[in-house]
């Protein structure tokens, strides 16, 4: 029984220090009208994980003017972030992060895609500036 009691207090540990491992979720602050990531010294900080079949998350909220700083991070892909209709581009490195500073002049809505190279899918996602 004193096993199972400290494999199961070894088991609470360990999912709790890894809770905040994963780059996975779209932090979303509801009082910053739901823009994603966070602010550090004003530039918006946000954390994009690049696969060769996905962007997690895929949708990324910033504001008009402000300045903002993608982290775009990839455990498998190797090749190109663009977001075409505002002349970005950065290399993508598997297990390497890659700086994306932007400071939109024009709210609306911009695909990015994930450009892998030969005989991988074009991942897309949605930069949405809003006023």
């Amino acid at each position: 029984m004193k096993r199972v009691t400290f494999f199961a207090g070894l088991l609470a540990l360990v999912l709790f220090a890894c809770s905040g491992c994963g780059i996975k979720e779209d932090k979303r602050n509801a009082s910053d009208g739901g823009l994603s990531g966070s602010v550090m010294d004003n530039v918006r900080w946000v954390k994009i994980a690049a696969t060769r079949t996905a962007f997690e998350p895929n949708r990324v909220l910033v504001r008009k003017g402000d300045e903002a700083r993608l982290q775009i991070v990839s455990s498998d892909a190797d090749g190109s972030f663009t977001i075409p209709s505002l002349k970005v581009e950065a290399k993508v490195v598997p297990g390497k992060t890659s700086l994306v500073d932007l400071t939109p002049g024009e709210w609306g809505e911009f695909t990015f895609y994930l450009k892998a190279g030969p005989g991988s899918p074009e991942v897309k996602g949605l930069l949405v500036v809003v006023p």
